[in-house]
């Protein structure tokens, strides 16, 4: 199968279950079917040009969703997510506008948001 996936997380809330993850979707799917953001970015290049085209390569994004996802905040405490340069509000959008799965994943306890 060559199903796509890619990754989205905030690093602070997510990011110790994106290897395993990882290694869990390469057994299924093979070694190449997980795009992390950090993978998708060569040096140099442009963050939302890369990004978008890494998710639109992909049949779905996998949302790692911690329990601080919804309320994490930026240096002036507002909320990272209402920030439309925010690159994990990005991501998402790129993928619903781009008519590709958007899969939520709960890590950690974290409910729905």
């Amino acid at each position: 199968m060559d199903e796509k996936f890619f990754l989205s997380y905030r690093r602070d809330d997510a990011a110790a279950h994106v290897d395993p993850l990882k290694q869990r979707l390469a057994r299924r799917f093979g070694p190449d079917a997980v795009v992390d953001p950090s993978q998708a970015l060569s040096p140099g290049s442009d963050y939302r040009t890369a990004i978008e085209s890494a998710i639109k390569g992909c049949g779905g994004v996998i949302v790692l969703i911690g329990p601080q996802w919804l309320s994490a905040a930026d240096a002036s405490g507002r909320r990272r997510l209402d920030d439309p340069h925010d690159p994990v509000r990005h991501e998402i959008r790129v993928a619903l506008a781009a008519g590709i799965r958007v899969i939520p994943v709960l890590v950690d306890g974290a409910p729905m948001p």
